[in-house]
């Protein structure tokens, strides 16, 4: 789900907007652990983020597709203030219970971790799937709930109709035990859970940043005034749409930054189709007007090798 962070900072770059001046959320992925660190065998970087139970931390977003991730290895110091529930097995796989990988570690820490209160345990856990599809509790083959819409398998095929048999057991494999964590923790339990998607990488993406702009507010208490309009789509975005351009907010500022120190002309280029002039139009030209500062003057040029500026 790495395709996806991306999304997700954008939404709480969106978020911060509105709030009050000197106020802001920080946004944590893993992949922000020092990765300058040389690790040994015996350390892995799960201890080197901080803990979901943080009292720091306002709120967690989990994104699920068609893995779970590998289980942690058995040198992982667990905490002495977590207590591992029935559901789980490690740092040995125990038939019908639910491998802790580092994702699993993290939901529990949040759930069960030192906490004071339950407004205190809030986390957002999203699957990238159709909702009928993970709480029906009668569907017997895995494979029949379509995590992920089939991305990841589908790209594991390649041009063949199934992916090597070795592939293929692992990703069933990791199918099983996500299938397992949201049973125990959703369809059988009291947990809340939200989905997203439908059916293309592109939609995904869209949905899972409406989706996120609507739930952030909501769980950490911020008053937005949502776009009442749909995003555009495929269809070129103007000045005005500044409000529905998602999920380019730190390009855009960076831009911003970078146009405010810079004299010279600047060029934008990329693949036709990429979204260069909406977030020109919409992006630049739209933000600047808002905040009533200098227009910088854009012209679109298009060449003939599929690619312009």
């Amino acid at each position: 789900m790495m395709d996806f962070v991306p999304t997700v900072e954008a939404a709480v770059y969106r978020l911060n907007q509105h709030l009050p001046k000197g106020a802001h959320y920080d946004f944590y992925h893993w992949t922000n652990s020092d990765s300058e660190k040389v690790w040994t065998a015996d350390r892995t970087w799960q201890e080197d983020i901080p803990r979901t139970s943080d009292p720091n931390c306002p709120l967690v977003i989990c994104l699920f597709g068609e893995r779970l991730g590998e289980m942690l290895p058995d040198f992982f110091p667990w905490p002495q203030d977590l207590t591992l529930p029935e559901w789980a097995s490690w740092p040995h796989r125990e038939a019908g219970k639910v491998p802790v990988t580092g994702t699993v570690y993290e939901v529990i820490d949040r759930l069960l971790g030192p906490k004071n209160s339950e407004s205190e345990r809030k986390i957002l856990c999203l699957f990238k799937m159709d909702e009928k599809n993970l709480a029906d509790k009668h569907v017997q083959e895995v494979r029949r709930r379509y995590y992920g819409f089939l991305h990841e398998y589908n790209k594991l095929c390649g041009d063949h109709r199934w992916p090597p048999s070795n592939v293929e057991k692992d990703y069933y494999s990791q199918l099983n035990d996500l299938d397992a964590f949201v049973k125990a923790l959703f369809r059988n339990g009291a947990r809340r859970s939200k989905t997203f998607g439908s059916g293309t990488a592109e939609n995904c993406q869209r949905e899972l940043s409406l989706l996120l702009d609507v739930q952030l507010p909501k769980l950490l208490g911020v008053e937005v005034d949502l776009p009442e309009r749909d995003p555009k789509g495929l269809f070129s975005y103007e000045p005005g749409d500044a409000d529905i351009l998602f999920g380019r907010d730190p390009f855009i500022d960076s831009m911003i930054d970078f146009l405010a120190h810079e004299s010279h002309p600047v060029l934008l280029t990329g693949r036709s189709g990429e979204g260069k002039s909406s977030v020109l139009r919409a992006g630049l030209a739209g933000r600047l007007g808002k905040k009533i500062m200098p227009l910088v003057p854009v012209r679109s040029i298009r060449s003939m090798q599929g690619y312009s500026t």
